[in-house]
């Protein structure tokens, strides 16, 4: 009787969700809901078969939740789906590599179907875009050199995002290129024009399913935190953030978050982008603190 009504549950979860729509978010939302009754692999089984996009990330949780399954043909669904929604070499293996037989054969199978879809003259540019990002921050150059760099950049790629006439996502680029967009994205110096070019772009593709939620709203809280409030001296300092991504240590050696301005904006915020409450992040990982006093204390370079 338990299990046929987590079956139902799981079937209305997945109702609801097709009703509000397609987005990404309400896919996500409903396996976050699902993580927290479901704890077996095969109960994901309509779950797996009834989603047609999902990022890599996904389909690793699945994987965590019965490392030993015996359920074979299930385990080669996952990683069927985790090749063809991004995943490459460079994406963490950590314990996936206990499915080595499994996970190579799907490779060699769904990997090419996967990079038939990719932009290559896109991927090529990119990544020389991102060499000449870190060759500037990696060697001795000087901070006008670094700044006329990342000007370069943002020009190159506004032009890229207005002929595509979107922002390219993990279908066009693959997951390793994604991760160096977004590193040229986090690169802004507070480009305050480039910063709202994208920004609305890249909220409503993530809720598409384009990028990763939790990628995104990191970009946009360093953004936020370090360019969108004016400092009151003007000397460098740094203020709130908007989603709740970044945490500091403590000379201590504790974590602390780096202060929201207004809560229920950011729940607001984060459950439109698929992201799980700040609160239940928190209640998570109790070693995390978040104490708006104790933080202005630690870092006096918090500006309000």
């Amino acid at each position: 009787m338990k299990k046929l009504t987590s079956i139902l549950f799981t079937l209305l979860l997945l109702f609801v969700s097709n009703i509000r729509g397609q987005d990404y978010y309400n896919t996500l939302h409903t396996f976050n809901k699902m993580l927290k009754t479901n704890k077996d692999l095969s109960s994901y089984r309509t779950f797996i078969d009834t989603t047609t996009y999902l990022f890599p990330d996904m389909y690793t949780t699945l994987l965590k939740l019965n490392k030993a399954t015996q359920d074979s043909d299930l385990v080669a669904e996952c990683f069927k789906r985790l090749v063809l929604s991004g995943y490459d070499e460079n994406y963490y293996n950590g314990f996936l590599n206990e499915y080595m037989d499994i996970k190579q054969r799907q490779w060699k199978k769904y990997r090419p179907i996967f990079e038939k879809g990719l932009d290559t003259v896109l991927v090529r540019k990119i990544k020389e875009m991102d060499e000449k990002d870190q060759y500037v921050r990696r060697n001795d150059v000087s901070l006008e050199i670094m700044v006329k760099t990342d000007s370069i950049n943002q020009v190159e790629l506004k032009k890229i995002i207005t002929d595509l006439g979107k922002i390219p996502g993990i279908k066009e680029l693959g997951y390793t290129t994604l991760y160096d967009l977004m590193i040229l994205f986090r690169h802004l110096d507070c480009n305050k024009d480039f910063f709202y070019f994208i920004y609305p772009k890249i909220i409503q593709q993530t809720k598409q399913g384009e990028f990763f939620p939790e990628q995104v709203a990191s970009m946009i809280d360093y953004y936020w935190w370090g360019c969108e409030f004016i400092q009151k001296d003007k000397t460098k300092g740094f203020s709130y953030q908007l989603y709740g991504t970044i945490q500091l240590k403590t000379n201590d050696g504790r974590m602390i978050k780096v202060p929201v301005k207004d809560w229920e904006e950011t729940e607001k915020l984060r459950h439109e982008l698929g992201l799980p409450s700040l609160k239940e992040e928190l209640d998570n990982n109790p070693k995390i603190i978040y104490d708006l006093e104790l933080f202005k204390e630690k870092f006096p370079a918090f500006q309000e």
